[in-house]
Protein backbone atom coordinates (compact mmCIF):
# COMPACT_ATOMS: atom_id res chain seq x y z
CA UNK A 1 0.00 0.00 0.00
CA UNK A 2 1.36 3.19 -1.08
CA UNK A 3 1.56 5.73 1.91
CA UNK A 4 2.78 8.82 0.87
CA UNK A 5 4.97 10.22 -1.47
CA UNK A 6 7.90 12.60 -1.71
CA UNK A 7 8.79 15.18 -4.57
CA UNK A 8 11.18 17.41 -4.32
CA UNK A 9 9.38 20.28 -6.33
CA UNK A 10 7.91 21.89 -3.25
CA UNK A 11 4.99 23.33 -4.81
CA UNK A 12 3.49 20.23 -4.57
CA UNK A 13 3.90 19.37 -1.20
CA UNK A 14 0.50 18.73 0.69
CA UNK A 15 -1.40 18.10 -2.82
CA UNK A 16 -2.59 14.38 -3.31
CA UNK A 17 -2.53 12.30 -6.61
CA UNK A 18 -5.56 10.02 -6.19
CA UNK A 19 -5.90 9.61 -2.51
CA UNK A 20 -2.06 9.48 -1.57
CA UNK A 21 -0.54 12.69 -0.28
CA UNK A 22 2.25 14.14 -1.27
CA UNK A 23 4.44 14.87 2.03
CA UNK A 24 7.66 16.76 1.22
CA UNK A 25 11.33 16.57 -0.31
CA UNK A 26 14.04 14.25 0.22
CA UNK A 27 15.24 16.07 2.58
CA UNK A 28 12.36 15.06 4.83
CA UNK A 29 12.20 11.87 3.48
CA UNK A 30 13.91 10.55 7.11
CA UNK A 31 11.26 11.91 8.77
CA UNK A 32 8.48 11.24 7.09
CA UNK A 33 9.45 7.37 6.72
CA UNK A 34 9.45 7.31 10.55
CA UNK A 35 6.08 9.35 11.09
CA UNK A 36 4.32 6.83 8.81
CA UNK A 37 6.53 3.78 9.57
CA UNK A 38 7.42 2.92 6.15
CA UNK A 39 9.37 -0.41 5.40
CA UNK A 40 9.67 0.22 1.66
CA UNK A 41 10.81 3.50 -0.40
CA UNK A 42 10.01 2.64 -3.95
CA UNK A 43 11.92 4.81 -6.43
CA UNK A 44 9.95 5.69 -10.05
CA UNK A 45 11.57 7.68 -11.85
CA UNK A 46 15.02 7.66 -13.44
CA UNK A 47 17.98 9.68 -11.60
CA UNK A 48 21.80 10.15 -12.40
CA UNK A 49 24.16 8.00 -10.84
CA UNK A 50 25.32 11.34 -8.72
CA UNK A 51 21.25 11.46 -7.45
CA UNK A 52 21.25 8.22 -6.55
CA UNK A 53 23.74 8.14 -4.41
CA UNK A 54 22.50 11.31 -2.59
CA UNK A 55 19.03 9.41 -2.52
CA UNK A 56 20.21 6.57 -0.67
CA UNK A 57 22.97 8.08 1.58
CA UNK A 58 19.38 9.76 2.85
CA UNK A 59 17.33 7.01 2.91
CA UNK A 60 19.84 3.87 3.70
CA UNK A 61 20.09 4.98 7.59
CA UNK A 62 16.19 4.73 8.33
CA UNK A 63 16.43 0.83 7.42
CA UNK A 64 14.24 0.59 5.07
CA UNK A 65 14.14 -1.51 2.09
CA UNK A 66 14.79 0.68 -1.26
CA UNK A 67 13.43 -0.66 -4.54
CA UNK A 68 13.15 1.15 -8.17
CA UNK A 69 10.28 0.73 -10.19
CA UNK A 70 10.00 1.74 -13.88
CA UNK A 71 6.78 2.16 -15.62
CA UNK A 72 6.58 3.65 -19.22
CA UNK A 73 3.94 4.93 -21.38
CA UNK A 74 4.26 1.10 -23.58
CA UNK A 75 3.36 -0.32 -20.07
CA UNK A 76 0.23 1.80 -19.21
CA UNK A 77 -0.74 2.24 -23.07
CA UNK A 78 0.67 -0.50 -24.65
CA UNK A 79 0.36 0.07 -28.76
CA UNK A 80 -0.48 3.27 -28.53
CA UNK A 81 2.37 4.77 -26.58
CA UNK A 82 3.60 6.88 -30.05
CA UNK A 83 0.01 8.39 -30.31
CA UNK A 84 0.87 9.71 -27.08
CA UNK A 85 3.87 11.42 -28.35
CA UNK A 86 1.79 12.61 -31.23
CA UNK A 87 3.30 9.88 -34.11
CA UNK A 88 1.53 7.87 -36.03
CA UNK A 89 1.50 4.08 -35.20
Amino acid sequence: MIVGIIDDDIILRGQYVGDVRIFGTLFRAPEIIKKLDVDTFVIACEFPPKWMKIVRQTVEPTGVKIKMFSLSEETLAPGIGANIQGEKS
